[in-house]
């Protein structure tokens, strides 16, 4: 019986050995290679990070040009009221406009993870940018405070996501390159 367990282990530290040779020589494989035959060697790898990165910045983009409409006099007098001979917003509705953002974008980096863990990392990103456009577009079509902070509040919660999401995602997939090439 003891030597039946003996060889039963010498077997498996045989194959873990033979695993961790193989493992060793894949990752000094990837290291040897340089930056342009990462790129070449694996074009769908590269397509979706540029896809990833490219992403979190326009949608983040989006969410902080989004701000700047408030100083914008057709914005103050769709969405505002006049005031001493001029349109301003209630106070409410700017930190309103401000502020869900930036809540939803921290609520969307917790729950990301979770997200990506059940239907995976690049329909996460997929689902979540078809969600952006959903939520840009109800800014853009807003004619209330109220459906323009929805877009605002729900594209937050996309860039949380999608920047979680990212960079995690782009970690998984990029080859390794030799940094000195």
């Amino acid at each position: 019986m003891d030597i039946e367990k003996n060889q039963a282990r010498a077997e498996t530290v045989h194959v873990e050995e033979e695993i961790a040779d193989t493992a060793h020589l894949a990752q000094r494989e990837d290291h040897d290679t340089s930056k342009w035959q990462s790129i070449t060697g694996n074009p769908k790898a590269f397509g979706w990070c540029c896809f990833a990165v490219l992403v979190t910045l326009l949608v983040s983009y989006e969410n902080q040009a989004a701000g700047t409409v408030l100083s914008i006099p057709q914005f103050r007098k769709d969405f505002g009221y006049f005031y001493q001979g001029s349109y301003v917003i209630d106070a409410k509705w700017q930190a309103a406009f401000s502020g869900a953002p930036t809540a939803a974008t921290a609520v969307g980096a917790i729950i990301a993870g979770q997200v990506a863990d059940w239907i995976g990392r690049k329909y996460t990103l997929m689902l979540f940018m078809a969600l952006s456009y959903v939520s840009i577009t109800l800014e853009f079509i807003a004619t209330s405070n109220p459906t323009f902070f929805a877009g605002k509040l729900l594209n937050g919660l996309n860039v949380g996501v999608l920047a979680a999401v990212a960079t995690t995602y782009v970690g998984e997939i990029s080859p390794l390159a030799s940094v000195a090439s």
